[in-house]
């Protein structure tokens, strides 16, 4: 079912992010084509390190994934040796691994959620610097009297929209390529 779901709506949403890209571009370019650059350059230099940051946090919740069924493997041999006759020479030993399986599992826990916490911070900051660098040009035309204030107004947050679509087209795309590939 979640197959069929991502199937039928990610391609929808790669097109209207693509074409939302495409129109806010259009606009970029034809009232100010030095804007439009400037947030070509922000989202080209913000994405590789988006994606990155979202690669390691991947990577790391498979991680933990695998560790953790490995984990509760062990946890099932122990209750099982519970069900069963008990050596209670192991008992200390069983408690000190699951202890250290267990705060070895919270630690990582707290590092993927630092790094998928900050991802979001790391975005945000991307989008700004390419704003307020929009916003110094833009104001520079205002002065010098090349575009209206009016203009500059409508203009100065399109860098935004552009650096997030062209983000979420991004990080679709492989999204897509995995639901297309058959199944194990």
């Amino acid at each position: 079912r979640e197959v069929v779901h991502k199937l039928l709506f990610l391609p929808l949403r790669i097109f209207g992010n693509f074409s939302g890209m495409i129109g806010q571009a259009s606009v970029l370019f034809y009232k100010c084509p030095g804007m439009l650059q400037r947030a070509g350059v922000m989202s080209l230099a913000g994405v590789p390190v988006i994606i990155g940051m979202q690669k390691l946090v991947q990577y790391l919740h498979r991680r933990n994934d695998r560790i953790m069924k490995v984990s509760r493997q062990r946890v099932n041999e122990m209750l099982g040796n519970l069900a069963t006759v008990r050596m209670f020479s192991r008992e200390n030993q069983e408690e000190v691994e699951f202890d250290r399986q267990e705060r070895r599992q919270a630690a990582m826990d707290v590092v993927q959620n630092i790094i998928g916490m900050s991802q979001w911070t790391v975005i945000v900051q991307f989008i700004k610097v390419g704003e307020y660098w929009n916003f110094w040009y833009g104001a520079g035309l205002v002065y010098a009297g090349m575009l209206s204030s009016a203009d500059f107004i409508m203009l100065s947050h399109q860098v935004g929209g552009i650096c997030f679509r062209f983000k979420e087209v991004v990080t679709l795309i492989p999204e897509l390529g995995e639901v297309l590939l058959p199944a194990d």
